[in-house]
Parts: C-alpha cells; sequence; structure tokens
C-alpha cells in the first residue's frame, strides 16, 4: 500500500511538472486567463488567419491586434498591438479590390463640395467650387483614428508621390478629416504621432463626420478621389496606397493629367 501510494504520488508531481504553464500578455504587460480570454472573445469575434513559420496569427477586425500563440516560446500567449505600418499593410491586402464600393464611378462629374475648417470651427462651412475651375484635384479622406490613414499620410508615402508635382500650379492636393470633432483633430497635432503629419495640419479640410465621403464611396477609409480639370472623377479608390504597385497607379494618374 506504502508503495502504492508512493508512486501515485510520484505520478502526480512528474505531471505537474511537466505541466504546461501558460502566461499571457496584453503586450509587454502580463494578464490573467480570464482577461486574456475574455479579450480573446471581443476581439477575434472576426478574423483572418495564416501561418508564418513558427506562428500562428489572427488578425483581428478591424485590424488593430493581432493574437500570436508562439510555438517557439511555449507557455506564452501574446496579444500584441500592431504599428500604423503593420495596420495599413494589412488593411490594404485584405481590402485589395475596394474600387468595387465606390457609388461614384470614373467618369461621373463631382457634385460641389462644401467643408469645414476645422481650426476655425465656428466659421460657416465653404464650398470648394472655385478649386474646380481649371485644377487637377486629389482628394485624400482621412480619420486621427484610422492606422492605414496615418500611415499613408507619413513623409515617405503621399508627400513622397506628390513631391513630383508640387511645381504644377493647376495641381491641388487637399486632405480631408472625417473625424467626429474638430478638437480631435486639434488634440491628433498636438501630439507625437500627429506631429508627423504636421505637412498637413495647416492644409486639412473638415467633413465633419463623413458626410460627403459617404457620397462618394461606401469603402471606408482612406479614400482617395482623383478630380480631372473638368470636375470628372478620374479615380475612386479605398485602401491605402503604400505598396510600390499602387503608389505607381497614383502616380501615373495624376501624371496623365497634368500633361
Amino acid at each position: 500500500m506504502k508503495k502504492l501510494i508512493f508512486l501515485t504520488a510520484l505520478t502526480i508531481t512528474s505531471a505537474l511538472c511537466h505541466a504546461k504553464i501558460e502566461k499571457y500578455y496584453l503586450g509587454n504587460a502580463e494578464i490573467s486567463r480570464d482577461n486574456y480570454l475574455a479579450l480573446d472573445t471581443t476581439l477575434l469575434g472576426t478574423k483572418e488567419q495564416w501561418t508564418e513559420a513558427d506562428t500562428l496569427l489572427f488578425i483581428v477586425n478591424p485590424g488593430i491586434y493581432a493574437r500570436i500563440d508562439s510555438i517557439s516560446v511555449p507557455g506564452r500567449i501574446y496579444v500584441a498591438r500592431k504599428s500604423d505600418k503593420e495596420i495599413a499593410e494589412i488593411d490594404s491586402i485584405l481590402n485589395s479590390n475596394r474600387t468595387a464600393s465606390a457609388i461614384m464611378k470614373p467618369g461621373d462629374t463631382i457634385p460641389d463640395f462644401t467643408f469645414h475648417d476645422f481650426l476655425f470651427h465656428k466659421r460657416e462651412p465653404w464650398n470648394y467650387r472655385d478649386l474646380l475651375a481649371g485644377n487637377v484635384i486629389l482628394l485624400n479622406f482621412w480619420a486621427t483614428w484610422c492606422g492605414p490613414c496615418v500611415e499613408e499620410l507619413k513623409p515617405e508615402h503621399l508627400p513622397s508621390l506628390l513631391e513630383e508635382f508640387r511645381n504644377h500650379d493647376n495641381f491641388i492636393f487637399l486632405p480631408v478629416s472625417v473625424n467626429h470633432s474638430n478638437q480631435e483633430l486639434i488634440d491628433f497635432f498636438e501630439s507625437p504621432r500627429g506631429k508627423e503629419l504636421g505637412w498637413i495640419e495647416y492644409t486639412t479640410a473638415w467633413d465633419k463626420n463623413g458626410e460627403f465621403s459617404k457620397t462618394l464611396s461606401g469603402g471606408g477609409l482612406p479614400l482617395t478621389i482623383l478630380i480631372d480639370e473638368n470636375g470628372v472623377i478620374r479615380l475612386n479608390e479605398s485602401g491605402a496606397f503604400l505598396t510600390d504597385e499602387k503608389k505607381a497607379k497614383l502616380k501615373n494618374a495624376i501624371a496623365s493629367l497634368l500633361r
């Protein structure tokens, strides 16, 4: 009997020693299993998934977090916040065909558009009819909470692409925020993240709550609209222009209208 008890105790001890000890992390902070599972349930309701080397990744809608179950580090399970660049690249891959969501198609004449000035929010909205007279216009609808939008507007992307056209007097680039309040924009441009986009701080128009952009497309943000000198839409595309292929497409479209 004593021998049996000893063997049983030894078996249990051995099992416990070899049991997988799981630790859960949100970024670098350790969290409880209950909190992890609650987060998991909330964020992983809609997901894309694929494998990469020894890691299984779940890309979460709307793309802010990824759950990483690492085989190379047994027992460590992470929920990590992705960078703006990673979110933008994922967004671009998952939404590569969002041109189909355009409400106003290339060839349609854009209606007169009216925006607010976010720096002077008490001022009456003002229309941009004068911009339509003989100018090629690139509208870029974005929001401070939209990772792909912020990434696209960083110096290495849209600014570098537009540099070639800065000497064309008839080319106008107009970034348009669709934030809910002008205070969101003011706070954003005062933040370290917003200072990277300082080049558009004093040129950004404000399409309050995306009222105008919703008449152009149902595909979400960022939204890029290219308008020729006659007010005709030549490109209406949702999703960030980040890859070399997409940048070349936009650059060529602009160049063809400025010849």
